[in-house]
């Protein structure tokens, strides 16, 4: 043990793993580009469903694609049948089918889509399920589903406000995001301006703009000038519209601490100044 040349070890598994590899080529089932049929038939073109893998797991999709590309969201409910390969392969993809179909047990009562007035359907994103318009890819609408007090599930439509995009012209709307509530174009995707939230705060750095909330890559919550690009000021803690008493700072940070409770501090390097948010 530990006596082998690490370069011969290397060689060794080279080998068997190039072959292995070559094997593979030849022998592997392609799973993703496998079509497995259904006795589910497509509501737009009447042909026969199949079974196919996508990024999110398994999915309905129209035989008749290109010329149709109708997909489905598999229901738990439904009890799909591979009607070609009675054997082993089928019945596995078909009971997998029925374990990843988790997103669609969801009921969701639904208003037809405000945009085109088609029944909104359940399907499932990277970010869990969610309701399209039926009528896509005409109608791109789209509403996120949340859960309620009592543990149902719901999906809220845009509302419209009376305030109009200032890039295009179209109405704001409050939408449903990862993160909440949000207000943006009500044009999208055509228009895909999105309403800041400010926080009543002048930027301290270049005074022409407003300190407004912000979201990183990662989801975490963070604070800038809404001049950006032009103006670069960022900060982690929530800025308050208060001046500082001591040091004459344009504004505080809140702070949330168990010990000390609701405070407002000040953000500059040279002073300690701290009061309660309380009053």
């Amino acid at each position: 043990e530990g006596d082998l040349d690490w370069i011969d070890a290397l060689r060794d598994f080279q080998d068997k793993f190039s072959k292995d590899l070559e094997r593979a080529r030849v022998e592997m089932r392609d799973v993703k580009r496998e079509a497995i049929p259904t006795d589910q038939t497509c509501d737009k073109c009447g042909k026969p469903m199949v079974l196919k893998w996508g990024r999110f797991g398994q999915f309905l999709a129209c035989s008749g694609y290109p010329d149709c590309k109708n997909t489905r969201d598999l229901a738990a409910d439904v009890e799909i049948e591979a009607t070609n390969g009675k054997g082993a392969r089928a019945a596995a993809a078909a009971k997998t089918a029925k374990v990843n179909a988790a997103p669609s047990q969801v009921e969701v009562e639904a208003d037809p889509c405000e945009k085109c007035g088609e029944a909104m359907v359940l399907r499932r994103g990277r970010y869990g399920p969610f309701l399209a318009c039926s009528s896509y890819p005409d109608c791109k609408n789209t509403r996120k589903v949340t859960m309620n007090k009592d543990g149902k599930a719901e999906a809220k439509a845009d509302r419209l406000l009376d305030e109009e995009c200032p890039k295009c012209g179209s109405k704001l709307a409050v939408k449903q995001g990862r993160y909440g509530e949000f207000t943006a174009c009500s044009s999208y995707p055509k228009c895909r301006y999105v309403k800041m939230k400010e926080t009543g705060v002048k930027c301290p750095e270049c005074a022409d703009g407003q300190v407004v909330e912000r979201r990183s890559k990662r989801g975490k919550l963070f604070y800038g000038c809404s001049a950006f690009p032009d103006c670069n000021f960022v900060t982690w803690k929530k800025p308050v519209d208060k001046k500082c008493p001591e040091c004459g700072a344009s504004y505080l940070v809140e702070r949330m601490t168990k010990k000390a409770g609701h405070q407002f501090l000040c953000d500059s390097e040279n002073c300690d100044h701290i009061e309660s948010a309380e009053g």
